[in-house]
């Protein structure tokens, strides 16, 4: 596997990062551009249904550097974690959790 320094290259697309709960190995796809929205990775998910969308991002506002915010508007820009989007997705509901 081919390794990169940035995950929007010469070829314009972006590495995504996301995984369905916080202890799952996390499922890699490229989309093109840099400003992905929300729409556009659930689009590309596996799973459907009615989850939250947890980004990483760097924040200062607890003294660690980073947070997972919540998205939950389709037309957002997802953020970016050293130039990829990283996301846990969770059930909306209780009953969905293991």
């Amino acid at each position: 596997m081919e390794s990169t320094s940035s995950s929007v290259g010469n070829s314009g697309m972006t590495i995504i990062g996301y995984s369905y709960g916080e202890n799952s190995i996390p499922y890699k796809i490229q989309l093109p551009g840099k400003n992905i929205t929300l729409k556009q990775l659930k689009s590309c998910l596996i799973k459907k249904g009615n989850f939250k969308y947890f980004f990483k991002h760097a924040c200062n506002d607890f003294g660690t550097g980073v947070v997972f915010e919540e998205i939950s508007d389709d037309n957002e820009v997802l953020p970016l974690w050293e130039g990829k989007v990283l996301c846990i997705i969770e059930p909306m509901d209780e009953k969905h959790r293991k």
